[in-house]
């Protein structure tokens, strides 16, 4: 299966825990409000793994340095191994069907393209309550939705999707 061939190349079975954020390095997108949940969820999870799929659009600095930070954070708190930067993929949407759910942290989205290829993959979507993400994710059939800029909503509602799958 395509699930099975994405955790072969990114080196992890079947039982590890798998979510991702896709898109451009922009505060407003929410990373930092993940690694911000992200303690609560290696707490239930101690072997879940994060992705960040993405890269900075253009070279834009501001984007270069968030994603920086994002990085230096990470090294900070001695999550190397549990919290990976993938960079721009072409592949990103086949990355999606190895993944338990997509994580759209962002404060909002207008119309959330990455929740509408999220579904397509097949796997849930925990979004943002605002914009247009709840126009797109049906709670609980198609993933959950969190308060906007709420890290404990955020880990809450990762956990009831991880929670809800066979074998976490």
């Amino acid at each position: 299966t395509i699930r099975r061939a994405v955790r072969e190349e990114l080196k992890l079975d079947e039982e590890t825990p798998l979510i991702a954020v896709a898109g451009r390095f922009q505060p407003v997108k929410g990373h930092a409000l993940l690694l911000d949940a992200a303690p609560r969820l290696f707490e239930r999870f101690p072997r879940l793994r994060i992705l960040f799929i993405g890269e900075a659009l253009f070279g834009s600095r501001d984007e270069s340095d968030e994603r920086n930070r994002l990085i230096a954070r990470v090294e900070a708190a001695g999550w190397g191994e549990r919290v990976r930067f993938l960079g721009w993929r072409d592949d990103a949407r086949r990355l999606m069907r190895g993944l338990d759910a997509l994580i759209i942290p962002s404060a909002s989205e207008s119309f959330g393209m990455a929740a509408v290829e999220g579904l397509e993959a097949g796997i849930a979507v925990v979004a943002t309550d605002r914009g247009g993400t709840p126009e797109i994710v049906a709670p609980p059939t198609t993933g959950r939705l969190f308060r906007s800029g709420n890290a404990v909503d955020l880990a809450a509602r990762i956990i009831g999707v991880l929670e809800s799958r066979a074998g976490f």
